[in-house]
């Protein structure tokens, strides 16, 4: 079939199916901002049959399964992938443009997505909560259980953050600096980007630090411990929301230069 017949075929059938070309074109076509509401909007609905889900009972433990997002391993567990990759793009975008225009400095921008991909597959791989729990051992006393003694307190798990924490903190404090020269003065991107990292660190250290002390002794399916659960993976999923969002910014403002 020659080209012109191709063309002919394609134009019969946008005239017999306007509707899903329409459809089909919108989504091929979607650009950052757009791409970024409907982000936003997983994130909501996610919530919400999480807290509907619970205020029913969890009455059907596959939905339960399926969109906890206490659990790992499920559309939850995805959704926060997906949004931390499409930070990473973001990233690597910026890092493209600052290249092929030669807007120093650049590779920053590199590290930075990688970094984000990492965040991404961490997301599904549990990486951090089996490294942590790894090293805390090493380094704390063990009280025979599932506990141990670290800076003279006892700390159940999960205790990944009492070695990761500091190293994320420190990590973030010393991304502040680095990268205050990728980003213009006062720009809304940045701000996006700090605040995102600055709750995503809130969320997994912070609550995880009331998990492991003070709610320890709760059952796990206390209603305190679902409340906490919906918190600490909405301010994470935000928090990367927000970085995301701030990265497409700094994109688009690189694109204009």
């Amino acid at each position: 079939m020659s080209i012109l017949d191709q063309e002919a075929t394609f134009a019969q059938r946008s005239e017999r199916l306007p509707l899903e070309l329409s459809w089909s074109y919108r989504i091929a076509t979607l650009n950052g901002r757009d791409m970024h509401a409907l982000l936003f909007a997983g994130i909501l609905a996610i919530l919400s049959m999480n807290i509907l889900n619970d205020l029913s009972g969890r009455p059907y433990w596959p939905i339960t399964r399926a969109i906890d997002v206490g659990q790992e391993g499920n559309i939850a567990t995805w959704f926060s992938s997906m949004l931390w990759l499409s930070a990473a793009s973001m990233a690597f975008l910026s890092y493209r443009i600052s290249t092929v225009k030669c807007i120093a400095p650049t590779i920053g921008w590199l590290l930075l997505s990688v970094l984000l991909f990492y965040a991404a597959l961490d997301e599904g791989a549990e990486i951090h909560e089996y490294l942590g729990s790894t090293l805390v051992k090493f380094i704390a006393q063990t009280d025979g259980a599932n506990g141990v003694t670290f800076f003279g307190l006892n700390w159940n798990e999960p205790f990944w953050f009492l070695v990761l924490g500091p190293l994320a903190v420190g990590g973030f404090i010393t991304a502040i600096f680095y990268f205050k020269a990728y980003f213009p003065a006062s720009n809304t991107s940045r701000i996006l980007v700090l605040s995102g990292s600055l709750i995503v660190l809130i969320g997994a250290l912070g609550i995880e630090a009331l998990n492991s002390t003070l709610l320890q002794s709760l059952s796990p399916h206390h209603a305190i411990r679902h409340i906490m659960g919906l918190l600490e993976e909405g301010l994470e999923m935000a928090g990367a929301w927000m970085v995301s969002y701030g990265l497409l910014l700094q994109k688009q403002h690189l694109s204009s230069v």
